[in-house]
């Protein structure tokens, strides 16, 4: 008796999480998601049950098929039961999506942190290169007006490497 319910289970569950997927909890749409949810279990339930009594019907466990009443008997018997179970399979599904909803925001949460990142030393780099551009050519002037002619031309060919490599590197156009 017990292997058939909860083979049934497994069966139907896929119903449950349909559900928890198609009528995710939000606000705003608290009444119907509800309703639906309400639907939901009803229909778990009455599916259920069928697998469990056909598979008795056809395993010869009881004597019969039963009949309208007998069914209608055992819905309302088991509806607590089965909507617990519905309850629960569609609480673990939504609390499965909603840790993965919760992973995804922290990865772009993190690519957007690392953009920022990059945007800032960007313009970190941006900043700094007019200033040492600038410190530069004034050393420059200061050592032309002392007359260091050997020291200018050595220092003004640096530069220039150093302008071209800095112009030349990947990702610095």
């Amino acid at each position: 008796w017990v292997i058939p319910l909860w083979l049934g289970v497994v069966l139907v569950s896929p119903w449950c999480a349909f559900m928890a997927w198609r009528f995710p909890v939000r606000s705003g749409r608290l009444v119907r998601t509800l309703l639906a949810h309400l639907f939901g279990a009803a229909m778990f339930v009455a599916l259920h049950l069928g697998l469990v009594n056909a598979f008795h019907h056809l395993m010869a466990l009881s004597h019969g098929f039963p009949n309208g009443p007998r069914l209608l008997h055992a819905y309302v018997f088991y509806i607590g039961m089965e909507m617990s179970v519905y309850a629960a399979i569609v609480v673990v599904v939504m609390l499965l999506e909603a840790r993965r909803e919760a992973a995804e925001r922290t990865l772009a949460a993190a690519r957007l942190e690392r953009g920022l990142a990059a945007a800032r030393l960007e313009l970190l780099q941006a900043q700094i290169r007019p200033h040492f551009l600038f410190n530069t050519l004034n050393a420059l002037a200061v050592l032309a007006r002392r007359g260091d002619g050997a020291a200018v031309d050595r220092a003004i060919g640096d530069l220039g490497e150093l302008l071209r490599a800095t112009f030349d590197a990947p990702g610095q156009q």
